[in-house]
């Protein structure tokens, strides 16, 4: 099976700020849900709960979920090829994420928290992604239900990643920036 999703195709030819060295502008936020413990001290049972929440939720953000284990290895590498999962997450098979079918935006499950919203943009867009990512926060977290103190922020597993759970980052076309200067 091949997830449809605009992030995994081609970009549309047009103009992009900034496109000739920064190809995408991508931001991430990291959650984890209140009601669980952090995915890498729970048992099988209590992540096939947060598995199950997580999808209720990403329903609500419209996004479709998928089993790594229902994806042929072409879908797999180009999940990675893209940027979307890490090559060691698409190795376990027992691993879910979502997909929208409308935009560039992804969520990973179960991996160092429970929720990984990720958006990009082309280009230097970092707006654009932040309004896909932050409505699908809101939409989701109004589902599961992410852990937050009003003093730490969200709470993740490294104290030093609490607080807003935001990181950003930009992929560069290395040879346009040599060129470029």
């Amino acid at each position: 099976m091949m997830p449809r999703s605009p992030a995994l195709e081609p970009l549309p030819d047009r103009e992009y700020p900034e496109f000739d060295v920064v190809l995408y502008s991508t931001l991430r936020l990291d959650r984890n849900m209140a009601s669980l413990r952090f995915p890498w001290q729970a048992g099988d049972e209590e992540l096939m709960e947060a598995l199950a929440a997580l999808c209720r939720a990403a329903r609500a953000a419209n996004l479709a979920c998928y089993e790594i284990e229902e994806i042929g290895p072409e879908a797999r590498s180009l999940l990675a090829e893209r940027g979307l999962l890490s090559r060691a997450f698409i190795i376990d098979e027992e691993k879910h994420f979502a997909l929208s079918a409308e935009q560039r935006l992804w969520a990973s499950f179960n991996d160092a928290c429970h929720c990984s919203l990720h958006a990009n943009a082309p280009g230097l867009e970092f707006d654009r992604s932040w309004e896909l990512v932050s409505k699908a926060d809101d939409d989701m977290g109004a589902v599961a239900g992410w852990a937050f103190d009003p003093i730490a922020g969200y709470i993740h597993s490294d104290a030093s990643r609490c607080g807003s759970g935001l990181s950003a980052s930009v992929s560069l076309h290395l040879p346009a920036l040599v060129m470029a200067g």
